[in-house]
């Protein structure tokens, strides 16, 4: 976990510094602001068994909105602090990115996300420590789809798909990792409205 206090103050500074910048709205602006917390398991076979990946994070809206305007599509910024847990160990990560939300219905949403991530561990190893996987280093991008049922003022329920690998296919050669295998999970989403 060392590694990763070394990166949350990169996050927290960055915020202060963009917060004036995406924050200036008039008092007649409405703003979002969330917490969410998410769990879930890789469903795909890994040769050290299931993958749990669970994390807490924050939304808040990039563009303040006037109050009269449709506000159907959002665009947020989102921090997460996560672990993805095998029987045997335990990675934290640290990440930011956008999100993209659609309101469908007044309690219907569809989002979409990409984040940067770092990763603290990237190596896992079954519990009776015969198997390995690597996923090859702790710079990981994530991205995921989400359905969202908004169940009163202040609790919306989902379901969330995530897509976690290090971007072998997409980077230059220079920046890429050795190995890049994936987890993708199934996970319920909790949000609350702050």
């Amino acid at each position: 976990m060392p590694r990763i206090t070394a990166v949350v103050p990169l996050f927290v500074t960055l915020s202060v510094l963009l917060n004036p910048l995406l924050c200036q709205a008039s008092s007649t602006a409405s703003n979002i602001e969330r917490l969410g917390v998410s769990y879930g398991s890789s469903y795909a076979k890994q040769n050290i068994k299931t993958l749990h990946y669970s994390e807490v994070f924050y939304h808040r809206r990039l563009f303040p909105q006037p109050d009269r305007s449709p506000q159907r599509f959002n665009a947020l910024y989102e921090f997460n602090l996560g672990a993805l847990m095998t029987k045997a160990k335990t990675g934290y990560l640290v990440g930011v990115g956008p999100r993209f939300e659609f309101t469908a219905h007044r309690n219907i949403s569809f989002a979409g996300a990409f984040r940067l991530v770092y990763l603290d561990e990237f190596i896992y190893r079954s519990k009776d420590k015969t198997r390995k996987r690597n996923y090859g280093g702790h710079r990981q991008f994530e991205y995921y789809a989400e359905a969202i049922y908004r169940v009163s003022r202040t609790l919306s329920l989902g379901y969330r798909w995530l897509h976690m690998s290090n971007g072998q296919q997409a980077l230059p050669e220079r920046f890429k990792y050795e190995h890049n295998p994936v987890v993708e999970t199934h996970n319920i989403v909790l949000l609350i409205p702050l």
